[in-house]
């Protein structure tokens, strides 16, 4: 897999309608689509898929990311100890005055408004696009709470302001991304590694 993750050849699209052909035909498409330059790079969903050492960001439809950042958010105190700019990546760490947040803990995000500050920083910064006019894909892990997915929706609807919004599992994605609707995946990231059974374009949490 390298550096980057697969979930960014994956179509609008539900679990349930997806056939095994169409993925394949979908695989081999994507790889011409992002050889051209052209405006229409920047159009369509984008997805961001969020890990605890780096997170990445780009359009459906390419083969890998369009953006890459550290998941380290720091936030430069005033001279009274207010917040006074928000600084993501690496760069937080260059600097005395700044306070360094975590945002993920083994896979799981922790810390809400750091992640909102990472996703927006994304959007606009990275990807150079208004949220407002993109609907997002976002990766989940496994055994993720609920209460995760309505955070998730509350960032992207009212802070992001984004049209729409599909939670997809990480594992499942991977599969898709290799022409599979069951496999048996093996995630290894930064804090942690699950080994995760995907039938039929479900994660079967139970086996795992």
């Amino acid at each position: 897999i390298g550096r980057y993750s697969p979930v960014f050849m994956i179509h609008e699209c539900h679990p349930d309608e997806l056939e095994l052909g169409s993925v394949s035909n979908f695989s081999s498409s994507t790889v011409n689509s992002t050889s051209g330059e052209g405006p229409e790079l920047r159009t369509g969903p984008i997805v961001i898929d969020m890990g605890t050492r780096s997170c990445r960001a780009g359009f459906s439809g390419h083969y890998s990311p369009s953006a890459e950042v550290s998941t380290l958010v720091g936030h430069r105190m005033g001279s009274e100890g207010a917040s006074a700019g928000v600084i993501i990546g690496e760069e937080a760490l260059l600097y005395s005055d700044i306070e360094t947040m975590e945002v993920m803990h083994n896979g799981f995000i922790i810390n809400w408004e750091a992640a909102e500050n990472l996703c927006y920083y994304l959007l606009k910064h990275e990807l150079r696009v208004n949220p407002e006019d993109h609907a997002l894909l976002l990766t989940e892990p496994l055994f993720s709470p609920t209460s995760s997915r309505e955070n998730m929706a509350e960032m992207a609807f009212e802070v992001l302001g984004t049209p729409g919004l599909f939670v997809a599992p990480q594992p499942v994605l991977s599969a898709y991304t290799h022409g599979k609707i069951s496999a048996l995946v093996l995630d290894m990231g930064h804090a942690a590694t699950r080994v995760v059974p995907v039938l039929e374009g479900r994660s079967m949490a139970c086996s795992s």
